[in-house]
Formats: C-alpha cells, sequence, structure tokens
C-alpha cells in the first residue's frame, strides 16, 4: 500500500514548514458501470451515454453524470483505504 511521504507547506504568517510525515494509500478502483448508480444511495439509475445528467428518485440527488461517477469512484476508493467491506458496493458497479 502506500508509504509515508514527506510534504513542504508554505504558510504566509510562518516560517516554513518541512518533513511533515503524511500517510499516503492508493486505492486502484475501475470506473465501469459507476454512470449507472447513485453515489449517495447507491440506487440504479440506467441511462444512455447520451444522457448528462443523473437525477436518482429515490434520494433525490440531481447532477452531472461524470461528477456523480468522481464522487461515486471517490467513496469505492476511499472506503476501501479505511478497511471497509465494499465487496457489496463492487458488486452493484458491476467491478470484481
Amino acid at each position: 500500500m502506500g508509504k509515508p511521504g514527506f510534504v513542504c507547506v508554505v504558510c504566509p504568517c510562518f516560517d516554513i514548514i518541512t518533513n511533515v510525515d503524511i500517510k499516503r494509500e492508493l486505492s486502484r478502483v475501475d470506473p465501469k458501470g459507476t454512470s449507472q448508480y447513485c453515489w449517495q444511495c447507491l440506487n440504479k439509475v440506467s441511462k444512455s451515454l447520451s444522457d448528462p445528467w443523473h437525477s436518482c428518485p429515490r434520494c433525490g440527488q440531481e447532477l452531472d453524470r461524470d461528477y456523480k461517477s468522481a464522487l461515486l469512484i471517490q467513496k469505492i476508493g476511499l472506503l476501501s483505504t479505511q478497511g471497509e467491506d465494499i465487496t457489496s458496493l463492487c458488486q452493484n458497479c458491476g467491478q470484481s
């Protein structure tokens, strides 16, 4: 997984703060199928490729399909790095 890294932070009212140890973990998420599911409630909302807008009848989410997919990919990635069981979430989106 991720390795500890170092970052340099510049603050306008402080001197440069260096060597702040941070922990980074990366998780690979397959985007396949994410445009067909609501990122909020995981309800399947079928749409054609030409339909750029996501409207979930279950939870009322209304936003751009690509942005919604990015939120769902982020959600899957964050849950997987926290040790959460994402098996059902990945199966819903067509991932293994």
